[in-house]
């Protein structure tokens, strides 16, 4: 089954919502919202819901994410995130200290006016839907 209709937590993960938040909005614990994202990337073969929300979206494996108001250092990062990358991963993969990818993604965080970065994944797949 892919993201059907029966499983309400979806919509709350694609929005990009904390898990805190969605357990509110749904009335539940955070322990089952944990569960069910787990599920959910299990079910679907992806390691986490940034990458769970672009599998699901219109956008093909290896389309680029950038955002006008990022430098190319923390577009390229943002790139990265989209993919599912962690930050240790970034790190390896830029060759650059995990410290300056933990700062490149407050930056993001901070100029694109998010508070997570599955709110930052759910604002871009929004503005690639637009152009």
């Amino acid at each position: 089954m892919l993201l059907g209709e029966k499983n309400k937590s979806w919509n709350v993960f694609n929005v990009g919502w904390k898990i805190k938040e969605i357990g509110e909005k749904l009335y539940i614990s955070r322990y089952t919202v944990s569960r069910h994202l787990r599920n959910l990337c299990s079910k679907n073969k992806t390691r986490n819901a940034i990458e769970l929300m672009v599998k699901f979206s219109c956008f093909h494996p290896g389309e680029v994410f950038s955002h006008p108001v990022l430098t190319h250092r923390e577009n390229q990062i943002l790139d990265l995130i989209m993919q599912g990358f962690d930050s240790q991963g970034i790190a390896y993969s830029m060759s650059i200290s995990s410290k300056t990818v933990r700062k490149h993604r407050e930056n993001i965080l901070r100029k694109l006016n998010v508070q997570s970065m599955r709110m930052v994944a759910s604002l871009m797949l929004r503005l690639k839907i637009k152009h």
